[in-house]
């Protein structure tokens, strides 16, 4: 405190002529690991001002997690008329953020009870645990960034953009995300060393081009870079962290994290849970809330399990277990950002399920934002009207995807991307209303909803027509089955983590020691579980090779031959036939080799073979 100037001592009599707000403080500790100490312990003196009144003044915002997925997006993003993309990805983190932002001069604060109470410190930088130290330090990066030539995006706070340098920065609290070249992020790393006390992490990105490493963490998100682009991945504890606070630890997970047949057995499902058990559901619906801001899949089963956050009931229950199955079987999700040319337009995926709610019959929404090849948003939400048509519900749908867009749009524009927006629905009622004029036969249609019309008439947006079977913004309106989940996220750059997560944890414990228990070392235990983890992993493997090799030597083959009664046949093996048929042709195609095609095998009257498809007969040789 001393060090950055924090406080200067003054008496109480003083504080009170100045009128200033007087607050206490204390220490709080926290574990911190430390490099030379994992289980290190970091003491940090806050103070103690209350909430005790309603104020306008002391409000911060910080931006979405869509904004930080923009910045790595244009990492992997070729400039427009660029020849190579060179960026990387940068993080930093500021020590002692508020420190360096100056306090209003409104406040002393009363020391700790271990220190000497009878001066107060004034405070000339912003204190942890001061109403007034969150805005103040936005006020300070505000500052600075417009000083070093950075323009303020407005429609998302904590996101700048530098022309010159191409430089993209998202700053959520004390932790910074920018893209940009080598050498326009060595011109922030100066900046940052000259205002802050800060530490320079490791970039993410190709070593020709200045990456120093491959993997690295964001708000405790993990980033990781190879040669087709980047990835990211929510924090993996909070799935686990749900799965064992529902005891299903061991337990069999399913495909699917919502089902309309979840609690159909249950006699009393519509019962309203006792307090101590809806306040644990409320507990846990919040974390699995928190959890699907980044998992596309389960923003749905998340939306019907929030529903009963008012008045949790046995179904709702029933519902989050369901979901802590699917994470059981599927505990992560990774949204990959490949190399791209600058994309041509910016294109929203808007869907819905009118009456979906059996209870209130209202609809659900949903898009998917695809900035190129890269997925930017998902998000589902109920609409707050009942809709009388599917193709109003449709429309609803629309205009909440298309005004997602255009924040993205004008974002994009300023970092120097002109793309025109496109919205796809497979609906050609509700793309009918969003095209027309007024209400029409929808005489109830709010005067609120009908700016998509003025839109689209002015070509600030383009409607076109999607098939229901590509529509990935169906992942978010309904429950699916596993099938269909699977199809949806194959066409999205979205890896569930299933097969990634069993190597991982297999290579985890192979490399951890046993776990010490009461009574000594359960090494049996821990060997016993490695072997059968690892045979499990080999035969997965072994029958996934099979397939490909199966699959390739199907491919291969394939006989035309007549038989004895003269009839001709074509087996094309590519159909997938049986073993049987594979093997006969097979014998079939070395008969005829041994034989030629002027002299017939015994069996038959006559092989006729393709000699043209020379790696069909050297494969059999």
């Amino acid at each position: 405190m001393i060090e950055h100037g924090v406080k200067e001592d003054i008496t109480w009599e003083e504080a009170k002529r100045r009128g200033l707000k007087i607050v206490k403080s204390r220490w709080v500790d926290g574990w911190k690991p430390l490099p030379d100490d994992p289980q290190g312990v970091r003491s940090r003196c806050v103070a103690q001002e209350v909430n005790v009144s309603q104020r306008d003044d002391v409000a911060s915002g910080t931006p979405p997690l869509k904004a930080h997925r923009m910045v790595i997006s244009h990492a992997a993003t070729k400039a427009p008329g660029a020849r190579e993309n060179k960026k990387l990805v940068a993080r930093y983190d500021v020590s002692v953020a508020f420190f360096h932002a100056d306090a209003t001069g409104k406040i002393a604060v009363v020391p700790p009870k271990d220190l000497d109470q009878s001066l107060l410190w004034f405070l000339n930088k912003a204190m942890n645990g001061t109403r007034e130290a969150s805005k103040q330090w936005a006020a300070k990066i505000l500052q600075n960034k417009k000083k070093w030539g950075f323009l303020e995006i407005e429609s998302v706070p904590g996101l700048f953009y530098h022309p010159s340098q191409d430089l993209l920065v998202c700053c959520h609290g004390d932790d910074f995300l920018a893209s940009g070249e080598k050498p326009s992020l060595e011109f922030l790393d100066r900046l940052m060393l000259e205002e802050y006390e800060v530490k320079i992490l490791p970039k993410l990105g190709p070593p020709e081009h200045g990456g120093e490493c491959a993997e690295g963490t964001h708000l405790h998100r993990k980033l990781t870079w190879n040669r087709d682009g980047y990835t990211w991945e929510a924090d993996g504890k909070y799935a686990r962290l749900l799965t064992k606070e529902l005891h299903l630890e061991g337990g069999k997970g399913v495909d699917t994290p919502a089902s309309k047949e979840t609690g159909k057995n249950d006699r009393f499902a519509e019962e309203e849970l006792p307090p101590e058990e809806a306040s644990e559901f409320r507990r846990l619906a919040g974390t699995a809330l928190y959890l699907s801001l980044e998992r596309p899949t389960i923003q749905f089963a998340v939306s019907d399990i929030t529903a009963g956050m008012a008045k949790p009931r046995r179904i709702h229950m029933h519902r989050l277990k369901r979901l802590g199955r699917y994470l059981l079987k599927f505990p992560s999700e990774v949204w990959v950002y490949k190399y791209q040319e600058a994309p041509k337009e910016l294109v929203l995926y808007t869907d819905s399920d009118w009456a979906q709610d059996p209870r209130t019959r209202k609809s659900m929404s949903g898009y998917v934002e695809m900035f190129g090849r890269h997925m930017i948003e998902t998000s589902c939400a109920r609409q707050a009207t009942v809709a009388l048509s599917s193709g109003e519900a449709e429309y609803y749908a629309l205009t909440r995807g298309v005004a997602a867009g255009r924040m993205s749009q004008q974002i994009w524009q300023i970092v120097g991307y002109e793309l025109p927006l496109i919205a796809k629905t497979d609906s050609t009622a509700g793309k009918g209303i969003a095209q027309r004029k007024g209400v029409g036969k929808l005489k109830h249609l709010e005067l609120r909803e009908l700016w998509l019309q003025s839109y689209v008439q002015d070509g600030k947006v383009q409607i076109r027509k999607e098939p229901t079977a590509t529509n990935v913004a169906d992942l978010g309106t309904k429950a699916l089955n596993g099938p269909r989940i699977q199809e949806l996220t194959r066409m999205l750059p979205l890896r569930r983590g299933f097969v990634a997560a069993i190597l991982a944890a297999c290579l985890r414990t192979a490399a951890a020691q046993p776990q010490e228990v009461e009574g000594g070392f359960d090494a049996a235990s821990f060997w016993m579980y490695m072997v059968f983890v690892h045979l499990l992993a080999l035969i997965g493997l072994v029958q996934l090779a099979r397939l490909v090799a199966g699959l390739c030597r199907r491919r291969q083959l394939e006989a035309v031959f007549v038989t004895s009664k003269g009839s001709r046949c074509q087996d094309v093996i590519a159909a997938a036939p049986s073993g049987a048929q594979v093997k006969r042709v097979e014998w079939l195609l070395k008969v005829s080799l041994r034989w030629g095609t002027e002299k017939p095998p015994p069996a038959l009257d006559s092989v006729i073979l393709d000699k043209s498809d020379n790696h069909m007969g050297s494969s059999l040789n």
